[in-house]
């Protein structure tokens, strides 16, 4: 489970955790997909009208359902609503494992979403692409 909220709200399910659970602060670059975010929504949105896209040429699952997205047009409706909508990480994972993803590579800071694969999809290689160097280990993965 990952939990995200308020300073106090945090403060007080580390003080108090659910029965036979550990509390692990995940490192997270802001208070992305929360309701936090919701004030930048309206803006994210009007800032996407102008772009221009394709339907995605690779594999692209969403975080918000953990589903494939085949649409371009659908999948930047999906980046500017996640921003303040929580992660479904667990659907996603799920529907990988379903689809025998054997490689996820994770783009942007942190690492925390390949961590969390690492250890709930053993038979997946997770890779977290946070710097230029780690290039070195995805071209390895993918055989190139």
């Amino acid at each position: 489970m990952v939990a995200a909220g308020s300073k106090e709200a945090i403060a007080s399910l580390v003080a108090s955790p659910p029965a036979g659970s550990r509390v692990v602060a995940l490192q997270v670059a802001g208070a992305f997909h929360t309701s936090f975010m919701e004030p930048a929504r309206p803006a994210l949105k009007e800032f996407a009208t102008d772009l221009s896209v394709k339907d995605p040429a690779i594999s692209i699952w969403s975080n918000s359902n953990g589903q494939l997205v085949e649409s371009g047009s659908a999948f930047l409706e999906l980046m500017v609503n996640q921003v303040s909508n929580p992660v479904r990480w667990d659907k996603t994972m799920e529907s990988m494992t379903s689809a025998n993803v054997s490689l996820m590579i994770e783009l942007l800071p942190g690492g925390a979403l390949s961590g969390i694969a690492k250890r709930a999809m053993p038979n997946t290689v997770a890779i977290a692409l946070k710097t230029p160097a780690d290039l070195d280990k995805v071209a390895e993965a993918i055989g190139k």
